[in-house]
């Protein structure tokens, strides 16, 4: 059977078998999964493995605490401080290149940091803009 490696998403018959922590949709570890990955990704996958089980919660808190603000601001017209949440959210993003489930199944986890990043970039830019004025 071919299997896919989370890391490049690429398939072959030369993958190895892993076992990587892993989170539910909180941030929480809630044990441990088998995945498949080329052996010479196994240490970027294991590495980016623990550091979304160590900083899952903290960019969930982060982004929870943007929408919020921006929310929360938007609705009162301070367009600056709206402005301030989505480039919060944006380097969040850079900083915690985390994506959905999802989008690693769908790409593996080294496209999906990419995506991550480049959505963290779209928030910042669209973040200025609203904050500056550009787009009120």
């Amino acid at each position: 059977m071919r299997h896919r490696c989370i890391w490049s998403h690429r398939q072959g018959d030369d993958l190895i078998g892993v076992r990587l922590p892993r989170t539910n949709a909180f941030g929480w570890v809630v044990g441990e999964q088998r995945v498949f990955v080329a052996q010479v990704h196994e240490d970027e996958a294991r590495k980016f493995a623990v550091r979304v089980a160590r900083y899952g919660r903290l960019f969930l808190a982060l982004m929870l605490l943007g929408v919020v603000g921006l929310i929360g601001f938007s609705t009162t017209g301070w367009t600056h401080a709206a402005g301030a949440c989505l480039v919060g959210m944006g380097v969040t993003a850079q900083y915690l290149p985390f994506a959905t489930p999802q989008t690693v199944a769908m790409f593996g986890i080294a496209t999906s940091i990419v995506l991550a990043r480049v959505a963290g970039c779209l928030l910042i830019l669209l973040g200025v803009a609203i904050g500056s004025g550009l787009l009120s």
